[in-house]
């Protein structure tokens, strides 16, 4: 009994004119073949189920056709009879991938020297070529530059840049496309047509098409997945619960919740998802590809989706645009791209996936995760987390506030001569031990509220504030984003920038500063290879005019309001130390001007803790009721830990300050 053929078998094209989205190469080869004109090789790239083994086969049967029609075979005549079934002995084909070694090659030199045995041409399609061997591939130099007259050789690969360069030299190369949605929809309309008891829906043959993402085959290996489950009628939700995807109506409820920030029905239809066992990278992809057909009829251009899609979805899509302005959908897009990373940080995909989310229904969009800390920014660690997000979507200039952005605390009596007074009250004020609330009756500076007070404390444009003077600190999140780009494409380079600290760019130089226990990393980036690296991507990211400084010590104090703290390495911080090119909880934002940050502790002048990290500021105004292990020199009972603490703050009359001293070494708190 005879097994049934795979759809892309069946199908498969066997005319120039049947293999749709090559015609580039197509109408070429076909001229050649006309004017007598073939090639003893070919070289044909491009990506998967692009159509380049199925035109290799037409290739063989046409020099061989025994009444070839204006170039193609005839597919009448015995030996492309032979040929469509495989019984043909002059057309050979060899995997590459499994006969890759040069013992391999040697007896295809053998082969060679014997002529075809009922054809003209004897074909050797190498399927694969980038799998061969140096070795095999310098073996194959000779015979495939001057083989015999009856030979032809095509070679098929999907990596060309994996070829030796004299192999490549030696062939015609044609590089097949990636197929377009229209050209799949084409040749899937043949195969539909072809088949007469198959009905699909129009907008199901869009979705195989770009499910197919330009794979041919992959296209109608999909048709043939959905015709085994729900037989010969077939509907895109059909093709949905076939690749076990999402439906079209819970996305739609996610993206509602999205438009009406409501945090708490975001997260019940992720669990709600996430309890069927799907995957959240395939969620987050449909999400992408929801929000990008939002985009098309935002931007007008809804036709490019109004001809696949039926007429209520369209109506419906068109319905969630006009809820959503433009810029938030584009900040949405833009937080769901960063989301992809964070699903890979190791952490549970589900959570990811929720607070990632949540940042879209904030007004202030920061980076979700940092790539050395994965507790999210704007969030304590040990903490109900769930608890904080629901607090924070509840008015959205508050929501996931990170901790260099919040405001400083009324507690401590200094206030920034270049910056905003604070906006907390003191808990020592309470004489009840409870934790303190914000003033809303004067403390505030314009007298509302205090979630206008936070607002007023966050940096106006591009997340940098003004600092001492009226300096302006330097916006740290570009330089973040380019050492994030670096750690990927140079993690060797990228290993000595993160423990620089951005001075930030003045005149058109961008100065990195290296504490002392960093002046190794100083001169190795001072090399030739990595000082270029390191500019090459500056100017990239920053303008062709921007140079590199390196310099082996910490940034120079500059003075202001307050000044800044001599701290164990001897050196002294400015209140606008900049920050730490490492990624920490931070990074990607620069601290507003209501704080002061003194930057020195035994890390090379740079501070990498966040205050989301300590206890509560009512626990430092009005006495510890904390722990701590040790004091801190590692000795002494916990009382004289704590007196070291409390003298700090008196000393230091800034919590910044404090937590930028502390050394995780010497004060561990519970």
């Amino acid at each position: 009994m005879t097994s049934p053929q795979s759809l892309y078998r069946k199908y498969r094209p066997d005319s120039f004119a049947s293999l749709v989205g090559q015609e580039h190469v197509t109408r070429s080869i076909k001229n050649a073949l006309n004017a007598g004109m073939v090639s003893h090789a070919y070289m044909f790239s491009g990506p998967r189920g692009s159509g380049k083994t199925s035109l290799a086969k037409i290739i063989a049967k046409a020099v061989n056709c025994i009444a070839p029609e204006q170039g193609e075979p005839c597919n009448k005549c015995e030996l492309c009879i032979e040929a469509k079934s495989g019984r043909s002995l002059d057309i050979v084909e060899i995997d590459a991938a499994s006969n890759r070694k040069i013992d391999d090659i040697r007896q295809l030199r053998e082969q060679v020297q014997y002529g075809p045995v009922r054809g003209v041409r004897k074909v050797y399609i190498i399927d694969e070529a980038h799998m061969l061997t140096k070795e095999a591939s310098n073996a194959f130099l000779k015979t495939l530059e001057e083989p015999p007259e009856h030979t032809i050789f095509i070679l098929c690969t999907t990596e060309p840049e994996a070829i030796i360069p004299t192999i490549l030299s030696r062939c015609q190369r044609y590089d097949f496309r990636k197929l377009s949605v229209d050209a799949c929809m084409r040749r899937l309309e043949m195969v539909i047509t072809a088949e007469e008891t198959l009905e699909v829906t129009e907008s199901a043959r869009y979705f195989l098409a770009v499910r197919g993402d330009g794979s041919m085959r992959d296209v109608l290996g999909l048709l043939e997945q959905a015709v085994s489950y729900c037989g010969r009628k077939i509907d895109r939700v059909d093709i949905e619960h076939t690749l076990g995807l999402v439906g079209y109506d819970e996305i739609e409820v996610i993206a509602s919740a999205i438009a009406d920030k409501s945090l708490s029905a975001i997260v019940a239809q992720v669990e709600k998802i996430s309890a069927t066992g799907m995957d959240m990278s395939t969620l987050l992809n449909q999400l992408v590809s929801y929000f990008r057909d939002l985009l098309m009829v935002k931007s007008g251009n809804s036709n490019i989706i109004s001809a696949v899609t039926e007429e209520s979805r369209m109506k419906q899509i068109q319905a969630m645009a006009e809820r959503i302005a433009e810029p938030k959908l584009l900040r949405i897009l833009k937080q769901l791209v960063l989301i992809f990373d964070d699903l890979k940080s190791g952490l549970s995909p589900v959570f990811a996936l929720e607070v990632g989310l949540a940042g879209t229904i904030s007004e202030v969009q920061p980076q979700v995760f940092s790539a050395r800390s994965t507790v999210p920014v704007g969030l304590s660690p040990g903490s109900n987390i769930g608890a904080q997000i629901s607090h924070s979507s509840g008015n959205s200039n508050s929501a996931f506030v990170p901790a260099h952005k919040r405001p400083s605390r009324q507690g401590s009596p200094i206030s920034n001569s270049g910056g905003s007074s604070s906006n907390y009250k003191s808990a020592s004020s309470n004489s009840g031990g409870s934790s303190s609330n914000q003033n809303s009756s004067g403390s505030n500076q314009d007298g509302s509220g205090g979630g206008a007070s936070i607002a007023a404390n966050l940096p106006q444009s591009g997340g940098a504030g003004a600092g001492p003077g009226g300096d302006v600190r330097p916006d740290n999140s570009r330089w973040q984003k380019l050492v994030r780009i670096m750690k990927k494409a140079k993690p060797l380079t990228s290993a000595f920038v993160v423990e620089s600290i951005f001075g930030g760019i003045e005149k058109d130089v961008l100065t990195l500063y290296f504490g002392p226990k960093h002046s190794f990393h100083c001169s190795k980036l001072k090399e030739p290879k990595h000082e270029a690296v390191v500019s090459k991507y500056v100017k990239e990211e920053f303008g062709e005019t921007v140079n590199l400084k390196l310099v082996d010590g910490l940034p120079p104090s500059t003075g202001g309001g307050n000044s800044g703290a001599t701290g164990k390495l001897g050196g002294s911080a400015s209140s606008s130390t900049p920050s730490r090119s490492s990624v920490s909880p931070n990074s990607g934002t620069n601290m507003s001007s209501g704080e002061n940050s003194s930057s020195h502790d035994n890390m090379g002048g740079a501070s990498e803790y966040d205050d989301s990290f300590l206890p509560p500021l009512e626990t430092l105004d009005g006495g510890f009721d904390g722990e701590f292990n040790n004091g801190p020199d590692n000795e002494g009972p916990d009382n004289e830990g704590k007196d070291w603490y409390e003298k700090k703050a008196l000393k230091n009359k800034n919590v910044q300050e404090i937590i930028n001293t502390l050394d995780a070494s010497v004060v561990n708190i519970k």
